[in-house]
């Protein structure tokens, strides 16, 4: 539905295809859109829709620029609309559904997804998708379904083995969990998040030896993660190498306040500031960030993990 050239067209697109027409100024945003452009994007969907306002692709490439640029209030209004004018497209669904995901509504983004899934049956990201807002929910056996099933239809689809992976790691299915992991990074090498997951699976197998150097390989890909860097930290700590881990908590602490509450959470957890990280995790699950099953296995909280706090506030 929205206007796709090829990526090896885009400069000519932004040269020559200009029409002053809707589909002209369409193409225009898109190419814009492509080359990360995004407000320059945004003004030509808005002459496309000033020209012809039951133009649907705009709407959602619109949208999608929106969402870009962390606006979802907007991107999910444009994608209202391109489903009101164009309500059989499976994708605009698996946008939107992204949208509220962002916004926090879960069950706004499971409807969504569903409903890519029935239009198009064989939409593995949608199934990867709903996972995700399942396992938000706290549906782990229905978030592993989806993922299981986003697999079946596109074997190499990383992102939906460290999803995956990360379920199975909360029901305690380590062997399964190192498993998917091992595929995510076999298909996506550079994905700092999979190495991070599979670290702390082998964390929480008590094999710090083998979990340092996905950590560092983490932290390699993303130098800037603070929470990455909590985790070595937290490894070397176990390792009795306290001067390295010092040295990873003096670059964390400048890094740790771009992280979510959570991640924020492990980070005092690990320098023994129980107070300080059981305030933060209350913040972390009233906004969703993680679910307790994982808490409470999480190697971060090893710390406090006997605080009768941390026990009532994770449910056990």
């Amino acid at each position: 539905m929205p206007f796709s050239p090829p990526p090896c067209t885009l400069n000519y697109w932004l040269e020559l295809s200009h029409h002053y027409s809707h589909r002209g100024f369409a193409i225009r945003g898109y190419a814009w859109k492509e080359k990360g452009n995004l407000e320059s994007a945004i003004a030509d969907f808005d002459k496309a829709i000033s020209l012809k306002s039951d133009y649907a692709p705009a709407y959602i490439d619109r949208g999608s620029a929106y969402h870009a640029k962390k606006d979802l209030n907007k991107a999910i209004s444009d994608f209202d609309t391109a489903i009101r004018l164009a309500p059989d497209f499976a994708p605009t669904y698996r946008d939107r559904g992204l949208a509220l995901y962002g916004n926090g509504d879960l069950d706004g983004a499971i409807q969504d997804y569903s409903q890519a899934i029935r239009l198009e049956p064989n939409f593995a990201a949608a199934y990867n998708n709903r996972g995700l807002a399942l396992y938000d929910n706290g549906d782990l056996d229905g978030a592993i379904q989806d993922y299981s099933q986003a697999i079946r239809l596109d074997p190499n689809l990383a992102a939906a083995y460290n999803n995956r992976g990360v379920a199975r790691r909360a029901q305690s299915d380590l062997v399964g969990a190192i498993s998917d992991f091992n595929e995510a990074i076999l298909l996506m090498p550079n994905d700092p998040n999979a190495y991070n997951n599979r670290g702390g699976t082998f964390s929480i197998k008590g094999d710090n030896l083998t979990a340092m150097p996905d950590f560092q390989k983490a932290i390699e890909l993303e130098p800037e993660n603070g929470s990455y860097r909590a985790s070595l930290m937290r490894t070397l700590q176990s390792l009795g190498r306290i001067e390295e881990a010092k040295e990873q908590e003096r670059i964390a602490l400048k890094l740790i306040q771009n992280e979510t509450a959570y991640g924020q959470a492990c980070f005092e957890a690990i320098s023994g500031n129980a107070d300080k990280a059981l305030r933060l995790l209350q913040i972390a699950f009233d906004k969703k960030q993680e679910i307790k099953e994982w808490a409470r296995r999480d190697p971060d909280f090893e710390n406090i993990h006997d605080d009768p706090r941390f026990k009532e506030l994770v449910g056990e």
